[in-house]
């Protein structure tokens, strides 16, 4: 139904666009532009405890196996800097 198809529809579009963030992370460390990724979120009243917590924090400190989407109609993404 239409509930299932937003969940999905929310979270793949998600999981595409954190995937070509990593692929441009790759390509610019290739070039000799590292980068780190860092967490975002929409900093709003819908964020969860989940990733609330981990807004603008670099992937380094993000918890083991977790980025964008850490769950189901997640919308959080990363974003790129130059490590620091």
């Amino acid at each position: 139904g239409p509930v299932r198809a937003n969940m999905i529809a929310v979270t793949e579009t998600t999981r595409a666009y954190s995937a070509a963030t990593r692929i441009y992370q790759r390509m610019l460390g290739d070039a000799g532009y590292p980068m780190e990724r860092v967490w975002q979120t929409s900093h709003d009243e819908r964020v969860c405890p989940i990733c609330g917590p981990l807004h603008g924090l670099p992937e380094s400190q993000w918890p083991e196996g977790v980025e964008p989407p850490s769950h189901v109609r997640c919308r959080c993404w990363a974003t790129l800097r130059r490590p620091r």
